[in-house]
């Protein structure tokens, strides 16, 4: 074999080698695997239905965008961060008022607490405007829902006319154990 062959296929192993390497660390970061979606990074795991889709929201970390095939008035979103649950409730609108949760927009409406194994919180509708890029839009019905691992992360999830598919997705969330 002559030898600029022999270096094209060397370099050819190189680039190869390098580029799955690159795409083993990135796929180690977040991945799908039978409807569950595990994100280390961020310290979260989710069992999605079939069809539905996560992506990461560039340029913020740990945010993203689930695709709901089904629900034509958009999708949910949802950021993990460091925080407490008061900060959470108060970033998203949820108060408590005569002992009861309630959660505020463009009026308000009753709250209800919501727990698994990995995590408390309050989940909650209420009417909001809506802006485009275009400027305002209108009030719509948003569904929100904060979750708490119950040392300091909180998850916040919400989704326009979401009353169906935000309970369905924060009933597959879970925080993975922070070391």
């Amino acid at each position: 074999m002559s030898s600029a062959i022999v270096r094209l296929m060397k370099s050819k192993f190189v680039v190869s080698f390098f580029l799955l390497t690159f795409l083993g660390l990135a796929g180690a970061q977040a991945t799908t695997v039978h409807g569950l979606f595990l994100n280390k990074e961020c310290g979260f795991q989710v069992k999605i239905p079939s069809g539905w889709r996560i992506k990461p929201v560039p340029p913020k970390q740990c945010t993203f965008k689930v695709i709901v095939p089904q629900h034509p008035d958009g999708d949910l979103e949802i950021l993990v961060r460091d925080g407490e649950m008061a900060q959470g409730s108060d970033d998203l609108g949820f108060s408590k008022e005569d002992g009861k949760w309630i959660v505020q927009g463009e009026g308000s409406s009753q709250a209800t607490e919501i727990h698994s194994s990995s995590w408390t919180g309050l989940q909650g509708s209420v009417d909001t405007r809506i802006y485009s890029k275009a400027g305002y839009s209108g009030l719509g019905s948003q569904t929100r829902a904060l979750l708490f691992d119950r040392k300091n992360k909180i998850a916040e999830v919400t989704a326009y006319d979401g009353e169906e598919f935000v309970p369905q997705f924060v009933k597959g969330f879970q925080f993975l154990a922070q070391p």
